[in-house]
Formats: structure tokens, sequence, C-alpha cells
């Protein structure tokens, strides 16, 4: 499996690369510009000052609003220059590990970066020790910019972005053409890019600088406000906006609703899904879209032949072959006004999932593209895809999370608890899954598997336990209309297995994250539970319950209890479009206070994040082999040494001359290096790894006859 997500994000990555804008714009300031090329890579020193209006002319200037909640004014809260690239906060990395820097073009000579959580707790574990205790604003205004010749012009700020969101309440940018006394309105551009991303951010400024006679004194500013994590920015550039820049969306993280946290549609609901439990006559999980924005000036219209495509591609895991195109569909998209980053939602079903049953079990990639008649400024904002897996008989699997690459268990990008101050007494979470084929293909529940984590500063006790719940779902059976939402009303359990968790705090050390599997489910009269019915809905649930569950506690806190792992992989959109009779995606939990009340949130910790919870269907259960490697029969691959700290030596051998690519991934799967060597019998290479933080990586060698794949630890 391994292997095919590789071969996947390189090729996006590679097409990515390739892509440049169709009709590039005039630089006027900043990178890359004739004028303001080093400010614009932040080679320069900053000038600090707390006083509004008080800002150099010739360098940029860090204003200090506000610390302590505004407690504090102006306080020392101040975006700073940094050559490190990376923040140096307790949380920004794991413990003893250093983050890798900001990958910006020009990090090397510089990047700005407020560095909120560093201000507060100074790289420790205690908070509200450092500079300037949170929550504060900072601001970051640039030297005085000369746009003579560009009135009535629309512009675009670009600049490359990284930031860490925790309760932020502004991370925005604006422009000034009078030396700083008035400013456009701020823009969030965290509607632009989703955080923990690194990107080129282009946020158009269609009419700043309309019917303004001197445009001698314009700026640039950044704002942080809120608390916590980080935010970078680099090589900023003042640019003409193109006439039409066509792009897929991105989530608002200021939008009050369902639709505003999406990103695109995840085809078939599910990250993975049993070839067992699929059903060629259904298609209402099967649709497909996205929304698309106009980032350019001029807005796209009905003659401008507006489409949004989609190919899927296929990967036969068992024979290691690749068929493009098994699936290929467009449609028709309407007006899309310029500049409005809100965009307009499009989605369709699909025509068909005949291509599903005539392939069968492997991994699928989904493409998505828009395309107009019109010349397109940026290129690189037009695609997204995503990866569905059908599992087949002998891993017959289902989940809405992905799984780890380095056990190949279902993975947690994070973990969730209720935030709440005071203690509770059961916390419950978890996911809807559909079963249109449950009683056609005998379909029951063999086993289940969850992340959940230790908390740091864990105070609970050593063991506890964890029940595993499964509810039948009847939209409209309670008290509540059918209106495609769960209601705590609508749920019968049907199963119960209990999970007992021990080690906690000692072998399973505080922070850390481990996975449990549970079987034997019995329902509510003690007896084993059936199987699944037909067109089935079940709420799978992780609950935490100490005093019915035979635990010491009654009640718990965030220290005392266990947090459940999650993944944050965005099925916002297909909530929003569920039909009424598969409710897709929710991934509802409910808290209940120590005085027994208990209040359900459908959406849970947000549809954009689902609990870890990995499903291991009968007649096809649990494989105790690990998927996560594809080995190739002529692919000869050692690595040395291992564990590395430095230099690691890898050496391929193969019975003739190859061309070979070398690619080097984390744990994500995200690619850290990637090269080829041609015509190889025998070859040794040698790469320094002493930047990379310390983990576990995975180095494949790939050619057309196969891959090899083999894990490092770096020390």
């Amino acid at each position: 499996m391994i292997k095919f997500n590789l071969f996947f994000v390189c090729a996006l990555a590679l097409a990515n690369l390739c892509s440049i804008g169709a009709n590039a714009q005039t630089k006027i300031w900043g990178a890359g510009a004739s004028a303001g090329s080093a400010d614009g890579e932040f080679q320069n020193a900053f000038t600090q000052s707390t006083t509004s209006g008080s800002y150099s002319a010739t360098s940029w200037t860090a204003l200090s609003v506000n610390e302590g909640g505004g407690s504090v004014t102006p306080g020392n809260a101040y975006w700073t220059r940094s050559t490190l690239g990376y923040s140096q906060g307790y949380y920004a990395a794991p413990a003893g590990q250093t983050p890798p820097p900001m990958p910006s073009p020009s990090q090397a000579n510089g990047v700005a970066i407020f560095d909120s959580g560093f201000m507060d707790n100074n790289g420790t574990s205690a908070q509200g020790v450092g500079t300037s205790p949170s929550a504060h604003r900072g601001e970051l205004i640039s030297p005085r910019i000369d746009l003579t010749g560009y009135a009535n012009t629309p512009l675009v700020v670009q600049f490359f972005s990284e930031y860490r969101d925790h309760d932020v309440a502004e991370l925005s940018v604006s422009m000034s053409v009078d030396d700083g006394l008035t400013w456009s309105t701020p823009f969030d551009y965290r509607a632009l890019q989703a955080a923990n991303t690194s990107s080129m951010v282009r946020v158009m400024m269609p009419d700043v600088t309309n019917g303004v006679a001197n445009l001698s004194q314009c700026r640039i500013r950044f704002v942080f406000d809120k608390e916590y994590y980080y935010a970078m920015i680099d090589d900023v550039t003042i640019e003409t906006a193109p006439a039409y820049d066509i792009a897929i969306g991105t989530p608002d993280p200021n939008g009050t609703n369902l639709r505003s946290s999406i990103d695109f549609v995840k085809i078939g609901g599910n990250r993975y899904q049993a070839l067992s439990n699929i059903d060629p006559t259904n298609t209402n999980e099967w649709f497909w879209g996205a929304e698309v924005v106009n980032y350019g000036a001029q807005n796209i219209l009905p003659a401008n032949n507006a489409k949004m495509h989609v190919v899927i591609d296929f990967y036969d895991e068992i024979n290691n072959a690749l068929t493009p195109n098994v699936y290929v569909d467009s449609m028709a998209i309407d007006t899309v006004i310029g500049g409005d980053v809100n965009g307009r939602l499009f989605v369709e079903e699909l025509d068909n999932i005949n291509f599903i049953t005539a392939n069968g079990k492997g991994s699928y990639r989904a493409r998505y593209w828009v395309t107009h008649n019109g010349t397109d400024a940026v290129a690189t904002n037009d695609t997204v895809s995503h990866i569905f897996t059908i599992t087949g008989t002998t891993t017959s699997y289902i989940s809405k999370a992905r799984r780890a690459t380095a056990d190949g268990r279902v993975f947690s990008s994070r973990s969730v608890f209720p935030g709440v101050s005071s203690p509770i007494s059961a916390f419950e979470y978890g996911s809807v899954y559909y079963f249109p084929k449950g009683q056609a293909s005998g379909l029951s529940i063999d086993s289940i598997e969850f992340r959940y984590q230790v908390p740091n500063g864990y105070t609970g006790p050593a063991s506890q336990s964890m029940a595993v719940k499964i509810y039948r779902l009847v939209d409209g059976s309670g008290s509540s209309a059918s209106n495609g939402l769960l209601d705590s009303d609508e749920l019968t359990e049907v199963g119960l297995a209990v999970a007992p968790l021990t080690g906690l705090g000692t072998t399973t050390a505080a922070g850390s994250y481990k996975v449990a599997t549970v079987s034997s489910f019995v329902d509510a009269s003690g007896a084993a539970m059936g199987g699944l019915d037909n067109h089935g809905l079940y709420y799978i649930s992780l609950l935490q319950d100490p005093a019915n569950l035979g635990g010491a506690m009654s009640t718990f806190t965030s220290t005392t209890g266990l947090w459940i792992g999650a993944d944050e992989y965005n099925y916002s959109l297909n909530a929003a479009m569920s039909m009424n009779d598969t409710i897709i995606n929710p991934s509802p939990s409910s808290r209940t206070d120590a005085g027994g009340s208990t209040n359900w949130n459908w959406l849970g910790f947000g549809a954009n994040i689902v609990p870890s919870i990995g499903i291991h269907m009968a007649p096809f259960p649990l494989s105790t082999s690990n998927p996560v490697i594809q080995t190739g029969e002529e692919v000869g691959l050692t690595v040395f040494p291992n564990p590395v700290s430095t230099n690691l030596n890898f050496k391929v051998e193969f019975e003739e001359a190859r061309d070979v690519r070398y690619i080097l991934t984390d744990v994500s799967g995200r690619v850290l290096l990637m090269f080829n060597s041609d015509n190889v019998t025998t070859e040794t290479q040698t790469i320094n790894v002493e930047r990379f933080p310390t983990g576990v990586y995975f180095l494949t060698a790939e050619t057309d006859k196969g891959a090899k794949t083999q894990r490092i630890i770096k020390k």
C-alpha cells in the first residue's frame, strides 16, 4: 500500500512542480521584482514599535499591540525575523524533535514569524512564562512601497505561508495607500490555506488603488490576533491581478456553518470501503464535486465554457498495475464572480460505480480540476485529489480515517476531548457508517480497532476501560423528523464490547498513542451480536464511562481521562450533501456532566475530523499481516546504518539494468526527497538525514518492474 500511495503522491508533486502560470503577472514590488526584493524575502532586520502609526519608511515594522488577552497594552508580542524557519514553541513538534523549516523559496534569507506559543511558554511545558503571555496581537507593517502608475489597477498580494492554528481570531493581510493611516478591509487568508500546510497564498486587492492620485506611500500589513502556535510568511510580492484565475476553494476557518468547512467531496464517504459492501445499484454515497472560486479580476461567464472534471485511476496492488481513467466525467460550471473567495458549490452523483465492481480490490485516486476557455493565471490551484481504497476478501476493512504508515493500523493526526473545565461522567464519540449490502453479503462485525492517547500531564489510574458501542440508526424513528441528521432518540444499541486498557502513564507514557482492538460484541440481552441489515445505518462509537465500566472513578477530567484519537480528514462537503437515507459522514459526540445531563453535538468536533475507528468485517475478519509495504520481486534494497543519525547509505541490485527512482517519506507519507538514477545494475547512494527530526522514515526504490521499501529509524 505504501508503494501505491507514494506513486500517486509523487505524480501529484511532479505535476505541481511542472505547473506554471499561463500568463505571469507583472511583479511590482517584493520577491522576484526589481523593487523591494530584499524586503520581500525578509533579508533585513525589523524595526520594533509600540506606537500605532510609527512605522519605518525603509524596513518592516513589528508593532506590539497587546498581550495577556488584551490586559496589557502594548506588551511584547512582536513579529520577528527568523533564519530558523520554524517555531520554537514547546508544542510546535513532538518532544525532543525539531520542526522542519518552512520550505519557502528564500527561507535561508529569513522569514517573518509570529511565534505565539514560544512567546507564551518560552519553549517549556509551562504556560505564561515567556516574554509575552497569550492571547496577544501583533502587526507587521512593510516599508513604504511606491505603486505610482498603478491607479485603478486590481492587485494581488502573494506570499508563502505556513501557520498552526489554535483559537486564532485573526490572521490577515491588508493594504494602505496613505502610509498606514487607514487600511483596506483585512482579509483572513486562512480562507485560502488550511492549517499545517505550506504554500503560496494569493490575496486579491481588486480596488485598493481605485481613485487614488498619490500612490507613493503604500504599505502591506499582516496581523496575528489571539493565542498560541504560530504564523510564518516569506517571499511577499505585489503584482497586477490576472483577468482570470479559476481554482478549487478551501475551507473558511471563520465560517459559521457546515458548508464553510468544506474542501471537496471525498467520493464514497469512507477512506476504506469493503468490496462486499458495494452495491452497484446504489449511488447515494457516490458523488463528487467542490467549491469553485475565481481569484481573477473578471467574472467567468457561461460563455467562457467553464467545467469541472473528474478522472479516477485504479491501482491493482496484487498485480502491481496502474489502470488510468477507469472513470471520467465532467460538469458545467455557471458564472463565477471575480475576486469572490466564497465561490460556488458544484456537486453531482457519479453516473455509476461499475468501475469498482469491474476492477475490485485496490486503491483509487480521484482527481478534480477546473478549466475554462480563457487564459488562466495560476495552474497550481486548479487541481485536487484524494484516494479511497476498496478492501477485498482477505482484509475486509471499513474506516473513515486513514491508516498509519508506521504500523498499518488506523491513523490519528490528533486527539480530542470535550472542552469542559468541570469534571464529566461520560464522553462518547463515533461515526455513522452505511451498509447497503449487510444481509445480502452476510456481513457482520468481526472486530474494531481504535487509537487513543494518554494525555500530557496524565494523573488518572494506570488501568481504565473504554467501550466500543454499535447502534442501529433509523432516521425519523424517534421524536425528531427524518432530516438526515442523527438524533439520540433514533439509536438502538445492538452491540457492545469493552477494552481494558492498562499501563496508562507507565508503559503507555503520557502524551503517547496506542491502538486497542475489541471483538465478541454482544447485544443488550448479552447474546452475541447478529449480522448487519441491508441499507443499515450504524453509529459506531467509543465511550468513556468509568462508573459503568468498572472503573475507579465516577467522573474524570482532561488529565484523568483518556483522549480519543482522531484524523483530520475533511468530510464536511459529504456531510452537507448527504441524502436523508444514508447520513454518510456525521461523527457525533456527546458528553455527560457530573449530574447526569447529556448534551449531543451531531457534528462532534467538526465534519472535517473523524474518530480513529477501523472496522474489520466478517466473514472476512482482521488479517494479522502488515499491509503497509509492497515488495517487488526484482528490486534488491539494503540500507545501513539503521538506526542512523547522519549519513544513510543504501544499495540496490537488479538482475538487469533498470531506471530507478528513490523516494524518502516520513510516517505521514509526505515526500521529503525524490531523485532518479538511470541504467542501474548495482549502485550505492548516500543521503544526509541529519536535518530531519528523530523518528521513523521510509525509503523506497521503485522501477517499472516493482518496488521495495525499507523502514528507517532516525536517531
